[in-house]
């Protein structure tokens, strides 16, 4: 007894020879090994000749495939500084890829190579949208995603970035377009310390620059307005003066700003410059003022409002000065620390496809072939028995009737 099932071995065949076979207790219904061979034995034409035609289609198919080719790209992670610029550079991407703010540099590559800005650039470079025939961005990035596979080795951490196509040259050029495009994309985000200092600089610069050109136009504006005025030599050196301490102060604050994106305000360096901006103010006290009468003559309302955007020109002018220094000194701060890719291999052309496999495809077409015929050969022996019972035949009627009915 096995599972509900029992060998009978007693049962005697015709011609005295002993056979295995299977019966369902309670049903005294038998099924030989035998009756299996029999059923093949009889439809022995069907299964020869459709496991043959399914055998010859999968290899004409097989032969018509195109071939696939396969270049690859090998890249290695920035080593200097790894940790730190993974971590901020996690940071900004979010659960792009799903890196973590713990993850690798490699790890973060491999997020930053499926951006959109990389994708997007690829497509419309080599216009896949055109070759994969699709309509929608979405669709050619999903096609895209699936040719270009880039994979990493836990131990040398190197990355190797693959591209199947079936152009031998589209897929080199497309592997090092890829490498060109995370090259390029990895040059515009703040991944170190320095980074992100000197993208604030630049902002800061960017912004003085513009009030500077707007206060030199208003300075312009009241000149024309009011004719020549002479600005007193007392009242210059004071707005002069004042407008290099109260720049020097404003720079200095900025670099503070730049500071606490990666320091504590009980770093050495964020104190240091914390006490340089209490002394400045201090100094600003100080110093006389355009308000003193000492300092400044009758001036018309026209003279007066001349000196006070001479101030602001000044003021402006210095701390563009300053802030261009310390957007140049950020600069190099950044080329010494910046985490680039070094390129081990670039694709090159491969000469050998490395797909299809047609001897795969032919033997699976054979299997396929070979099962379903086997098994629709069963399934007639099975409606012709049940043919020639009065009962499934009836049951069988009822069941084509409710479908055509």
């Amino acid at each position: 007894m096995v599972n509900g099932s029992r060998i009978d071995t007693n049962r005697e065949s015709p011609g005295g020879i002993e056979s295995l076979g299977i019966a369902v207790d309670g049903q005294g219904e038998e099924i030989s090994l035998l009756d299996l061979l029999l059923v093949l034995a009889r439809h022995w034409r069907l299964i020869v000749l459709g496991s043959g035609v399914s055998t010859l289609l999968a290899i004409v198919l097989a032969l018509h495939l195109p071939n696939r080719y396969t270049a690859t790209a090998v890249i290695m992670p920035p080593q200097k500084s790894q940790s730190g610029a993974a971590a901020l550079l996690a940071g900004q991407l979010g659960a792009l890829g799903g890196v973590g703010a713990g993850g690798s540099m490699a790890e973060v590559l491999l997020g930053l190579l499926q951006a959109h800005e990389v994708e997007n650039t690829l497509i419309q470079r080599f216009h896949l949208m055109k070759q994969y025939r699709v309509k929608t961005w979405e669709d050619a990035q999903k096609i895209l995603e699936m040719k270009l596979v880039a994979t990493v080795d836990k131990k040398s951490t190197l990355i190797k970035l693959t591209y199947t196509d079936n152009y031998p040259i589209q897929a080199a050029q497309i592997s090092n377009a890829a490498v060109a495009a995370l090259e390029h994309l990895l040059s515009h985000l703040a991944v170190t310390k320095a980074s992100q200092k000197r993208v604030f600089f630049e902002h800061q610069v960017q912004e003085t620059q513009a009030q500077l050109n707007r206060d030199e136009s208003d300075l312009n504006r009241i000149g024309a307005r009011a004719g020549w005025i002479e600005v007193y030599p007392m009242a210059g050196e004071v707005a002069a003066s004042n407008a290099n301490i109260r720049a020097e102060i404003a720079s200095r604050e900025v670099e503070l700003s730049a500071l606490g994106l990666s320091e504590t305000p009980n770093n050495p360096d964020y104190l240091r410059v914390q006490q340089r901006i209490s002394s400045l103010k201090a100094k600003l006290m100080s110093q006389p003022t355009l308000d003193q009468p000492k300092n400044l003559k009758a001036l018309s309302p026209e003279g007066t409002a001349y000196l006070q955007k001479y101030r602001d020109v000044a003021f402006e002018q210095e701390v563009l000065k300053l802030m261009e220094q310390q957007y140049e000194t950020a600069k190099v701060d950044e080329a010494k620390d910046y985490p680039e890719i070094q390129i081990i291999d670039l694709a090159v052309v491969p000469e050998k496809p490395s797909g299809p496999k047609r001897l795969l495809i032919a033997v699976g077409g054979a299997f396929v072939g070979l099962f379903f015929f086997v098994v629709l050969a069963f399934i007639i022996d099975s409606m012709r028995h049940a043919a020639e019972d009065p009962e499934a035949a009836e049951k069988i009627r009822q069941i084509k009737n409710s479908f055509w009915s």
